[in-house]
């Protein structure tokens, strides 16, 4: 693999010489606003229609919230999202690289 990088934040020329490097792992958690309750919603569709290369989708408002919290997109609990990040291929060992849609805050939430 390339050198890890130092900082929070990579190149788009760093990214795409990792791509094919299964330490690293590339998320896409792209959430959508919406006028209606519950205002935040899975953007899996625009996923589907165009994501970076071997990029996995992250559910930030379902799978990575917690259903029963007072807000939406509640933490989940450190159960509940080490198994999610375990079902996108995430182990201790695992460089995330997480992206979104937006300006970076669903991203760096995750």
């Amino acid at each position: 693999m390339n050198e890890r990088p130092s900082g929070v934040f990579v190149s788009t020329a760093w990214l795409q010489s990792v791509l094919d490097d299964p330490t690293v792992r590339v998320i896409d958690a792209s959430v959508k606003m919406v006028a209606e309750p519950p205002h935040r919603v899975h953007s899996h569709d625009e996923y589907c229609q165009g994501h970076i290369p071997g990029a996995v989708y992250a559910d930030i408002p379902g799978a990575l919230s917690d259903p029963d919290g007072p807000f939406p997109v509640t933490r989940p609990s450190a159960e509940q999202a080490a198994s999610v990040f375990g079902s996108l291929g995430i182990s201790a060992d695992t460089l995330v690289v997480a992206y979104d849609r937006e300006i970076g805050q669903y991203a760096s939430r995750l």
